[in-house]
């Protein structure tokens, strides 16, 4: 072109105008806006305008791909949520049944001995008990439990866990035998002849050793994965 209204040179023999028809007679005007040539693989033949109509460039909704509602595990199917809780396995049954069979002893021997085990002081004292437990027992354990999750490391929690879980039953089966109950002139020296303080340092020393080992195998294995 040497100009903007000058037209197009005319071309001879077979050759066309590029963008246009084979044996179309139609010439680009100086008014008409140049075309737009947008390739079919880019817009997508489901939305390739008509004579008349506008072009889009917006993408068909048949080449959308949506996300999956739910990922397929191994064998194709969806998975599923569980809705209801793991069962227990034996173990659990197995030491519920030693646990009412050592409550149903207990309930037994102080119905055979109704005179001399009192019932009605029992029962004050399991109700006491219980009490105790669930006024004081029980918040301490949760403090205790939240403040080894916000200050130890990661890889000692299971160590310390399980420390304080065996020595405060340790603590506890041991405290009539360390506080003397039962101890008197009538029953003798041979009641309760060991110094069960000094036993129970011993028994804690080695739980908390134990302990320490855990903690170390632990703490090289988060060491190693690091």
């Amino acid at each position: 072109m040497t100009g903007s209204g000058a037209l197009p040179p005319e071309s001879s023999g077979d050759e066309h105008e590029p963008g246009l028809g084979g044996d179309s007679d139609e010439v680009l005007t100086p008014d008409a806006p140049d075309e737009i040539v947008v390739p079919a693989a880019v817009v997508g033949p489901a939305s390739m305008p008509d004579e008349g109509s506008e072009m889009s460039i917006v993408p068909p909704e048949t080449d959308m791909v949506a996300e999956p509602a739910a990922s397929p595990d191994a064998e194709g199917a969806p998975r599923k949520v569980v809705e209801r809780a793991q069962d227990p396995g034996p173990l659990f049954w197995l030491a519920l049944a030693v646990g009412w069979g050592i409550i149903g002893f207990g309930i037994h021997g102080m119905v055979s001995n109704w005179s001399g085990a009192n019932p009605p002081v029992v029962l004050r004292s399991a109700i006491g008990l219980n009490v105790v437990n669930d006024a004081l027992v029980a918040p301490a354990l949760v403090a205790v439990a939240f403040a080894c999750r916000r200050l130890l490391p990661r890889w000692s929690l299971l160590s310390v866990q399980v420390g304080l879980i065996v020595s405060a039953a340790v603590i506890l089966y041991s405290y009539p035998l360390v506080g003397s109950w039962g101890k008197s002139s009538r029953a003798g020296p041979s009641l309760l002849p060991w110094n069960y303080a000094h036993n129970l340092e011993i028994v804690l020393g080695v739980v908390w050793t134990a302990c320490a080992g855990l903690a170390t195998w632990s703490w090289n294995r988060a060491r190693l994965r690091s």
